[in-house]
């Protein structure tokens, strides 16, 4: 080859460098490709994210404690047998055709510890167990993670802000493929101490979903604290499973995802406590006597006694005990429904109790002064019959004040929210009360009340380890079965100790035979269970 073909080829080669070289430093410097190497270097998987805690009021945990355990799978296809061991929820093919993406993934572990480096575990936690406590009112997840309803999406912001989160990172080659020996990275930051606080307790809230669903079918149990009027319990049945609520919301027959202690009914024989508490506040006198003959005309209009023969004469403490309609009737139109209507406003029917951001019990329905222009409807209303609407929380609140001598207290349902698990940083404060009737008149009904119980014949309301003061109620509901038999809200409220009342009970039982039938029994078994949780 000649010397100028030698020093030609030379150059042209010096040429080609240069502009590789000027090439290699534009791509180094490109932001681009920069950002795209460093992702590559390295990836995060998630192994779990739990949003913050939902406490009790005594700080137990309510959610985040269904312990499982997730597995992550390094892409090494020898060891797919041991994967198998694993899951159900994959086959073998599956499982070999995520591998192939050349990146570690995760999946859920039926099992706590497995043999293989390319396998690690880690204890994670669901967020529900499938019989979760008190489902109605904490709600549930949409697919985002995101509350969709009850505490859930009332909290929604603060429980996604506080949420922990478990990852594991790995080195990835330019292809994005793991890099076998490469650095792993564990970041853990197990369960979050931040979260809401219920005025639930967790252990009250156990015994009245366990009883419920025993006896039962359909039908709500709200346990109130005697003192201050905060839910220490509320169950509504059906319940349904917070991790697969398909199959609820299609149920159109026992429509389980309605919350029961928040909805109306009518509510019979309870309110005659508000007829008697205007009764005895407009001066009329707890000896004044009826003789029940079994029914009673108003205006052309017969009300019937659910004992037919008749009591016979009563004043109004037997009255309320042996739960008498002719007697209140007659103590309803002495007294008038402008009275009786004051006191029932005041004890909170026909009042929405608001308890979260989109968590309302209703309001039910109090007729109007306008509507009770007839004795006829006043006849009615005095024995809680007609229009009157009420939920499981208004009964409630109805006894509230009769215990506390008078004074009515709006339900309550959040104790605040907690930063470490411990102390509450937002405190919620109880409403203020509301004089509903004298002292005097709550000192005599709850006398009246403790009585009920107490001198029943038929004494299966009456708790066997603690004394107790109530009132059941059989409500007519116009609706009838296919055989043409009417249905009826079978209710029982209580309270207990009688002396010196801790809690307020109520149960109710749609399309139950009686108050003291289907409601009572149910009563005065969970009296049992929670007077039995202080001598444990």
């Amino acid at each position: 080859m000649s010397y100028k073909k030698i020093i030609g080829l030379f150059s042209l080669f010096v040429a080609l460098f240069t502009l590789l070289s000027v090439r290699t430093a534009y791509l180094s410097a490109s932001p681009l490709l920069t950002q795209t190497a460093e992702n590559q270097s390295s990836y995060k998987q998630v192994v779990s994210r739990n949003r913050a805690q939902i406490y009790d009021r005594n700080m137990t945990g309510l959610v985040n404690n269904a312990e499982q355990y997730r597995a992550v799978i390094l892409p090494e296809p020898s060891s797919i047998d041991n994967i198998l061991t694993l899951t159900d929820e994959y086959t073998r093919e599956e499982l070999l055709e995520r591998m192939q993406t050349g990146k570690p993934f995760v999946i859920d572990s039926k099992l706590s510890s497995v043999d293989d480096p390319n396998i690690r575990l880690f204890q994670s936690y669901n967020r529900y167990r499938d019989n979760g406590l008190a489902t109605h009112l904490i709600g549930y997840l949409d697919d985002a993670g995101n509350g969709l309803t009850g505490i859930e999406k009332a909290y929604n912001d603060f429980l996604e802000e506080h949420a922990t989160e478990t990852s594991v990172k790995f080195t990835l080659d330019g292809m994005g493929r793991y890099v076998k020996g490469g650095e792993i990275t564990v970041e853990s930051g197990g369960l979050s101490s931040a979260g809401v606080v219920l005025t639930l307790d967790s252990r009250i809230q156990d015994i009245i979903e366990r009883v419920g669903k025993q006896t039962i079918e359909r039908g709500s149990i709200v346990v109130l604290d005697a003192k201050t009027a905060e839910i220490v319990g509320s169950a509504s049945f059906p319940s349904y499973n917070q991790n697969n609520v398909a199959p609820s919301v299609s149920d159109e027959v026992n429509t389980p995802m309605i919350n029961r202690s928040l909805y109306a009914y009518n509510v019979g024989s309870t309110f005659k406590i508000a007829t008697a508490a205007a009764a005895l506040d407009a001066g009329l006198s707890p000896s004044i006597t009826h003789n029940c003959t079994g029914s009673i005309e108003v205006a052309g209009q017969v009300f019937q006694c659910h004992y037919h023969p008749g009591h016979g004469v009563l004043d109004m403490q037997q009255a309320l005990r042996e739960s008498c309609n002719p007697y209140y009737v007659g103590l309803g139109l002495q007294t008038g429904a402008e009275s009786i209507r004051r006191v029932a406003s005041d004890m909170g029917f026909g009042k929405e109790f608001p308890l979260a951001d989109g968590i309302t019990s209703a309001k039910g329905y109090l007729p109007t002064l306008d509507e009770l222009f007839n004795p006829g409807e006043v006849a009615n209303f005095s024995f809680g019959q007609g229009g009157l609407l009420a939920t499981p929380l208004q009964v409630s609140e109805l006894v509230f004040s009769v215990i506390n001598g008078g004074k009515a207290i709006t339900p309550s349902l959040i104790k605040g929210v907690t930063e470490d698990g411990t102390t509450l940083t937002e405190q919620s404060e109880l409403p203020a009360p509301i004089t509903a009737m004298s002292e005097s008149t709550a000192q005599t009904l709850k006398e009246f009340l403790t009585l009920a119980v107490s001198e029943q014949k038929k004494n299966d309301m009456k708790p066997s380890l603690t004394t107790a003061g109530g009132k059941s109620a059989t409500a007519q509901t116009g609706k009838f079965d296919s055989e043409g038999n009417e249905l009826y809200q079978t209710w029982f409220c209580g309270f207990f100790p009688a002396e010196e009342p801790e809690y307020i009970v109520t149960v109710l039982v749609e399309n139950g035979t009686s108050g003291n039938g289907s409601a009572g029994p149910v009563f005065a078994e969970i009296a049992d269970l929670i007077t039995g949780l202080g001598e444990s």
